[in-house]
């Protein structure tokens, strides 16, 4: 009788990893063409990679496209080009009030006028419910309270609770 149990359980969790490989396989392609799009300085292509809470709070698509394009001046101004950016295995699905979240590492790869450097950061993957597409916000200024305020009613607690947000990693200079 034992063994049956084991045997169950065993399928049980290959069933449960084999639904989560397609939404990890969806998150990663999703991520990919974000950066590419970013990387590409596409504003718009961007927005529609974007949480539409996100891009509510910068005040709607205009002024989102507006923020986008000074961010990305500001880093030409810098003489920071980006180099590659490497999107890493997809991280713990949450749901949370019917949202799906999962953390996504993001490897940086920047050239700065002396040299170039080297940094994991994570894109915080979100999808709304009855939604199939996944859209993706930098996880660094993505706190609780700021989730808390796009997705009312969910608390800040129950963010805090549930979603670890990892800090980005200190960028590391590349030897020449």
């Amino acid at each position: 009788m034992s063994s049956r149990v084991g045997v169950v359980l065993a399928l049980g969790l290959l069933a449960a990893c084999a639904r989560g490989q397609p939404a990890d396989a969806q998150i990663r392609a999703g991520a990919e063409r974000c950066m590419k799009l970013f990387i590409a300085s596409d504003t718009r292509g961007q927005l529609a990679c974007q949480p539409r809470a996100y891009v509510a709070q910068l005040g709607g698509d205009d002024a989102a496209a507006a923020f986008l394009d000074e961010a990305r001046r500001a880093i030409d101004e810098q003489g920071m080009t980006i180099e590659s950016l490497e999107i890493g295995e997809v991280g713990r699905h949450v749901t949370i009030a019917e949202r799906e979240f999962a953390i996504v590492p993001q490897v940086n790869r920047i050239r700065l006028p002396d040299g170039v450097v080297r940094n994991t950061a994570y894109l915080l993957a979100i999808r709304e419910p009855h939604e199939t597409a996944w859209t993706f916000v930098n996880a660094a200024p993505a706190t609780p309270r700021l989730l808390a305020r796009w997705y009312p009613p969910t608390s800040e607690a129950e963010f805090s609770a549930q979603l670890a947000l990892p800090a980005a990693t200190q960028p590391v200079r590349e030897k020449p």
